[in-house]
């Protein structure tokens, strides 16, 4: 029996079992400036046939990062018309993709099972709004354009809720452009403020 469990592993009998067991060693997982530099920008974004937007960009979308004026390599999923979702990588998008909260059952155990991999949800609305993409040199990442996404509160102000950056136009053309069609979705079609005609590949 132990003879055949091994041919059927590897086609060698005498191959020591907890050896062909060993995984490969990992690379070291790249961060920050380091893990934006190796994304692949020259692919156009990811869309399957529901409508989804898939960009992935540099975002500040905590009140940490935010403050801090961090920027942070980040997966951004703009799907159903008008839901925004930020991740931290495809991977975490993928195992949301996946997740039992979308097939029913315990919804307070599945909630709590994606709930970490979201770094950012938004419910695009007409109180939304962008402002233009604009271009700014950073001592880390180098020149960056950039936008930012903003709800409108009482008395006018605006809070801030994410700003987005990437090293080429089209990343941000894009996104601004998914977003700005998600606000017009939830105004039903109506025209908006939005800081400038975005140019992007959505508009």
């Amino acid at each position: 029996m132990q003879r055949k469990i091994l041919m059927q592993r590897d086609g060698d009998p005498h191959a020591d079992s907890a050896t062909a067991a060993v995984p490969p060693p990992r690379a070291p997982r790249a961060s920050g400036a380091d893990a934006y530099r190796s994304q692949k920008h020259s692919e156009a974004p990811a869309h399957s046939t529901h409508g989804v937007v898939q960009i992935e960009c540099l975002a500040r979308c905590s009140l940490r990062t935010l403050k801090t004026k961090v920027w942070k390599p980040s997966v951004v999923i703009i799907k159903g018309h008008r839901e925004l979702l930020v991740f931290r990588n495809s991977s975490d998008w993928a195992q949301y993709r996946t997740a039992s909260v979308h097939r029913g059952g315990d919804i307070v155990q599945a909630m709590k099972a994606v709930t970490p991999l979201i770094k950012l949800h938004v419910m695009l609305s007409a109180v939304h709004v962008t402002d233009e993409v604009k271009a700014k040199e950073y001592k880390t990442f180098g020149p960056l354009h950039h936008f930012t996404l903003s709800e409108a509160g009482a008395e006018g102000k605006e809070k801030v809720i994410a700003k987005f950056a990437s090293r080429g136009a089209r990343e941000c053309l894009d996104l601004r452009s998914a977003i700005n069609a998600g606000i017009r979705n939830a105004r039903g079609g109506g025209s908006f403020r939005s800081g400038g005609e975005a140019t992007g590949r959505y508009s």
